[in-house]
């Protein structure tokens, strides 16, 4: 998914290999595989990137676990 990606984005969950990177939470105790969730916004670093998303916006993923989908 692009790490830029615009507030309002569609995007959908599609890897359950979760690691700890950059203190992201575990999608697994949250989301549902092939679910398609909005970006509130994102947050790049030097190695991972953070999402935010509205549906769970007290939590942050790494965006490894999402591809971008068609609006």
């Amino acid at each position: 998914m692009n790490i830029y990606a615009p507030k309002g984005t569609k995007i959908k969950f599609v890897n359950r290999d979760y690691r700890n990177w950059g203190s992201c939470d575990d999608p697994n105790k949250f989301l549902n595989i092939d679910q398609i969730y909005t970006i509130d916004h994102t947050e790049p670093h030097s190695w991972h990137t953070k999402v935010y998303l509205q549906e769970f916006p007290d939590n942050k993923f790494n965006t490894i676990h999402f591809i971008e989908v068609e609006n």
